[in-house]
């Protein structure tokens, strides 16, 4: 199984519309969806958190 990590925009939310929208258009036998809130006002941080979240999940795919 596929691992997707989906990465909301600025001053969006990790469950909002697009991570639903995506959420009901994958083959949940196939893909399983992680989703992660971040730092907005600190990128380098945010690049940090979503690299160590990618490593410690086993993520294969990232959407944003």
């Amino acid at each position: 199984m596929k691992k997707l990590l989906f990465i909301h925009g600025y001053n969006g939310s990790p469950y909002g519309n697009s991570y639903n929208l995506l959420n009901d258009a994958i083959d949940h036998s196939k893909y399983e969806l992680f989703t992660i809130d971040y730092d907005a006002a600190d990128p380098e941080r945010s690049l940090e958190e979503i690299m160590a979240y990618v490593k410690s999940n086993g993520i294969n795919m990232i959407i944003g």
